[in-house]
């Protein structure tokens, strides 16, 4: 059955569902049998005999994982009017020149840069800001750079420079952004200012007016620090048919990638090491991978230990929570996001919780026996014995919830099980951690 995700309402700490699940492929006994063996078993006053099967033993707690944006303010706007498109969509990954909405017909667009928009940009223009909308117009192929012995610095030249629009000499990475509005940036907003009408039909008459004296107007453009990047726009700001006077923080940063916690009790937290697997089930029937990593207590009581993508080595990770990284900022050395790239699956605003197996007890498969069945000799040596009475030397992989797998036997053998093994001479080795009531699944 695949399990939905669901919002969490306001907040609210996640509710957990805690389960554990042995399996044992083709058994012909399980727990119930253990304890209470089936009518034809020979018993003793000692022990009952239980044949070992081939299986998998491993265990499991299926919880909620809470994921959530960090949502960080990167951009303001700065146009005065009605908003007449809404262009971006919720945590669209965008790059240099995407449009994110219109003010009266005009598009607004994003732009790499550290030094946000302040003034309007125009001929003779210079500085950092100037420098960054060069490397955008260079990116959207409408800048080539110095392309002459004057180049950008001679002045506002007209559209005859031979570095203009759409030019053979465009590096494609804005490298040769002088920071001066000159002869070729005049004809590269030019270009792309008629591009934008081109593109937008009606909007065009406002941008082609803007583009004789080639000035991009104060609005026009949101520079972040940092492109391609996951963008969304404050919902109760930017809507159609809105009216914005400038000013507004109204652009916002996802992050890489969602945050992922695991909220566990108390009694859970000691079943979950760091480095325990996470699988979580994305709500389409696929599963991302997870391992736990750091820890801290909420104001609730609640355990919350953080998740980072499982690695892609066998290095374990950090015991410390990553914390999402701004623009601009390298991303350490996780393997990708846990959602790898199905981050969409995750709403923009809110919690939402995933329905996920913390894996306490790895899966290991060979042959199965009761761990009630395993005893102790005088130097330490794991032992079963046989229906006949023999000892058989065996080395165990695994054990949860009463059973073992274990190597040195093969199935088949009808090994004897201590009907109470905490009395005589051989006590049963049990290994692993305890766990919540098992539920058996043959």
């Amino acid at each position: 059955m695949t399990h939905r995700f669901r919002r969490m309402p306001g907040g609210a700490a996640a509710r957990v569902i805690a389960a554990a699940v042995v399996l044992v492929a083709g058994a012909g006994w399980a727990l119930t049998v253990i304890l209470s063996p089936a009518a034809g078993v020979s018993v003793s006053d000692d022990f009952t005999l239980v044949t070992a099967v081939e299986g998998d033993v491993g265990a499991h707690l299926t919880l909620n994982v809470a994921a959530q944006w960090n949502l960080q303010a990167v951009g303001t706007n700065e146009a005065a009017g009605v908003v007449t498109s809404v262009d971006l969509g919720p945590g669209q990954l965008v790059d240099e020149g995407a449009r994110l909405y219109s003010v009266n017909q005009r598009p607004v667009v994003v732009a790499e840069g550290d030094v946000p928009a302040y003034r309007a940009i125009g001929p003779g223009d210079s500085g950092a800001d100037v420098a960054q909308l060069q490397r955008m117009l260079a990116r959207l192929g409408f800048y080539g750079g110095d392309a002459g012995a004057a180049g950008d610095s001679g002045g506002a030249g007209g559209a005859g420079d031979s570095g203009g629009a759409r030019g053979a000499a465009d590096s494609g990475d804005g490298g040769d952004a002088d920071g001066h509005v000159g002869a070729s940036t005049v004809a590269a907003i030019s270009a792309w200012q008629r591009s934008l009408g081109e593109d937008a039909g009606a909007e065009g008459a406002s941008a082609s007016a803007e583009g004789a004296n080639a000035t991009v107007a104060f609005g026009d453009v949101i520079f972040v620090p940092r492109l391609p990047a996951r963008l969304a726009l404050k919902p109760d700001v930017v809507t159609r048919g809105a009216t914005l006077a400038g000013g507004e923080p109204v652009l916002q940063w996802l992050g890489e990638s969602p945050v992922f916690t695991l909220p566990v009790s108390t009694d859970q937290s000691a079943l979950v090491s760091t480095g325990t697997r996470v699988l979580i089930d994305d709500g389409s029937g696929d599963t991302w991978q997870a391992v736990t990593a750091g820890r801290a207590e909420s104001t609730s009581g609640t355990v919350v230990v953080a998740l980072v993508p499982a690695p892609t080595d066998a290095t374990p990770p950090s015991d410390a929570a990553a914390p999402a990284q701004p623009p601009g900022s390298a991303n350490g050395a996780q393997a990708g996001p846990i959602c790898a790239a199905d981050c969409d699956a995750v709403p923009v605003v809110g919690q939402t919780l995933f329905v996920s197996r913390v894996v306490t007890v790895e899966t290991a498969h060979g042959t199965v026996v009761p761990s009630a069945a395993l005893r102790s000799t005088a130097d330490q040596t794991v032992i079963v014995i046989d229906a006949g009475g023999s000892e058989h030397a065996v080395r165990v992989t695994t054990a949860s919830q009463g059973l073992a797998v274990v190597s040195g036997i093969d199935p088949g053998l009808v090994v004897r099980v201590a009907i109470d093994a905490g009395q005589g001479d051989a006590a049963s080795v049990v290994t692993g951690p305890a766990a919540t009531t098992p539920a058996i699944a043959p």
